[in-house]
């Protein structure tokens, strides 16, 4: 093992300004580490870890210590404190230098195509929830903290190391909501609304909720979800309507695989009482073998938790764990064998998962998820359950409900489908010709009239304001999109006719008027809509 100093080895490059040579090293860290982490050859991954801090500039300063020493133990190194502080200090110079605000980590920004996607199933979902009767509503993006203490229970991973809670300005504690369901039950204890008097329900929403999680695909702390809420119906029939619609709504979708249903009952109360007692006892007496994950969920009593665990020696124990179905009443048996029947009567694939519990307190009886193994360790695109407890822990009536919700950005790693914006319902205006300046705001004028009158018509119409290099304007409508196209030059004003083209066909017609003009418009843009 031998100290190395990353920065005598790599020199500086005459007449190269230090910015660049940072944002070099950059790019040769990210290059360098990702051949580490590819390469299985022992002896290849120690010569690229080695190459890899040479340069070590590090994309992220707040992940930069755990990378660097990472690599330094595949490259058999030991790196002095001393050296890792000359690279905390290369890391804030480069960020100071740059003068940038970067994103904070496991956020993201949706670009025009990105969004197009997370928009199309998120009205997938809508127009599929509507079918069904459900309307939609929305709910804060915060919260009081007590809300989702309560309702996930103080024992869940969600509450205990993954909210995004703070004081505001009157020391309220307040969390950006990390799921949707905890605000709609606490929208139907609201006295005001009374919505309680008049059940059922059914409730439609989308939008952000925010977890403070380890990022990797498929997974970001602040993610889109779409989800139902079915509330005042305790039929079994009803947990296996939500279910048909979840199918219904991921088969619109045309995703690349069809992600597998997995289905489990958690029984009532009094059964899930008597069964956590004693696999309480089971694990305690084998508590050494548990993972630091499941210990921790053992002795906070989020036992049941640790039945969905990935760990490997974990699923090993569990094999000889008791099994929540012996436990079950008839009741809830006969109960669970209903909504089973009923998705068999509907066509609709399922796999009885024993270990399916959901990670949150309110489930009780039915518990689903929809699973797909093409997105890595995130499998799961749509899950939920029945919840008759909630809103009767809010200080509301007791109220059975049922309802499930899916990640947008995980269903759009699995789409087959892309938006495709060659050709949109979109009319782009382009001013032709090379003139005076009087001439140019003559056309403008012309220009912002027609886009007028086409738009009053109901047609999304660009208007570009440069009159010069009309190719280029042409290059510029074609790349938004733009699937008609009208050139208005001072020939075009005078007479009072417009070249409007076809861009997909390439086809050229004049058209003599305004009114003429936004039909023969709307007669090319009918085809992309």
């Amino acid at each position: 093992m031998s100290h190395l100093d990353p920065f005598t080895s790599s020199g500086k490059e005459e007449g190269t300004p230090l910015s660049l040579q940072r944002e070099h090293r950059i790019s040769e860290w990210v290059w360098s580490t990702e051949l580490v982490r590819s390469e299985r050859d022992p002896k290849q991954r120690r010569y690229f870890a080695k190459s890899a801090l040479l340069n070590p500039s590090f994309p992220s300063f707040t992940s930069s210590v755990n990378a660097l020493t990472t690599t330094a133990c595949l490259a058999g190194l030991v790196l002095c404190p001393a050296i890792v502080a000359r690279i905390t200090e290369s890391i804030c110079h480069y960020r100071c230098a740059s003068g940038t605000v970067p994103l904070l980590r496991g956020m993201r920004d949706y670009l025009p195509s990105c969004f197009a996607i997370r928009q199309s199933i998120e009205n997938e979902a809508r127009r599929v929830s509507r079918l069904y009767g459900y309307q939609e509503v929305d709910t804060p993006v915060v919260e009081e903290t007590s809300l989702f203490r309560r309702t996930l229970g103080s024992g869940s991973d969600v509450v205990q190391k993954e909210m995004f809670e703070f004081k505001d300005k009157s020391s309220t504690e307040v969390t950006l909501r990390p799921e949707g369901t905890a605000g709609i039950g606490r929208m139907i204890t609201r006295k005001d609304f009374a919505l309680y008097r008049s059940l059922p329900h059914r409730f439609f929403y989308c939008g952000p909720m925010f977890r403070y999680e380890r990022p990797q695909k498929g997974r970001q702390r602040q993610f889109s979800q779409v989800g139902v809420e079915c509330i005042g119906e305790e039929s079994s029939l009803a947990d296996a309507e939500v279910v048909v619609m979840a199918h219904q709504f991921l088969d619109s979708l045309e995703l690349a695989s069809s992600p597998t249903l997995q289905i489990n009952t958690l029984g009532d109360v009094e059964d899930r009482l008597a069964y956590k007692a004693e696999l309480t006892n089971f694990l305690q007496e084998r508590k050494e073998k548990l993972s630091v994950d499941s210990l921790n969920r053992l002795e906070r009593g989020a036992v049941l938790r640790i039945l969905d665990s990935k760990e490997s020696n974990d699923k090993e124990l569990l094999k000889g764990a008791p099994r929540l179905e012996d436990f079950l009443s008839e009741r809830s048996s006969t109960r669970f064998e209903n909504v089973l029947r009923a998705l068999e009567k509907e066509g609709i694939p399922f796999e009885r998962s024993s270990h399916l519990v959901r990670g949150l307190d309110y489930y009780c009886h039915t518990v689903f998820e929809y699973v797909s193994s093409e997105i890595g360790a995130q499998g799961a695109v749509l899950a939920g359950g029945r919840y008759d407890g909630l809103i009767e822990s809010l200080g509301g009536p007791p109220t059975p409900a049922v309802g499930w919700a899916a990640g947008t950005d995980r269903l759009a790693l699995l789409r087959t489908e892309t938006i495709d914006s060659q050709f949109l319902p979109i009319c782009a205006i382009i001013p032709t010709g090379n003139h005076n300046e009087e001439t140019e705001d003559l056309i403008k004028g012309y220009c912002m009239r027609v886009a007028g009158a086409l738009r009053r018509s109901g047609i999304e119409t660009h208007l570009q304001y440069k009159t010069r290099y009309t190719s280029k304007l042409l290059a510029t409508a074609l790349q938004n999109g733009a699937s008609a196209a009208i050139f208005i030059g001072e020939n075009e004003v005078s007479r009072g006719k417009f070249i409007l083209k076809d861009l997909k066909s390439r086809a050229e017609r004049e058209v003599g008027s305004i009114d003429e003009l936004a039909d023969a418009v709307s007669n090319i843009l009918n085809a992309f809509s």
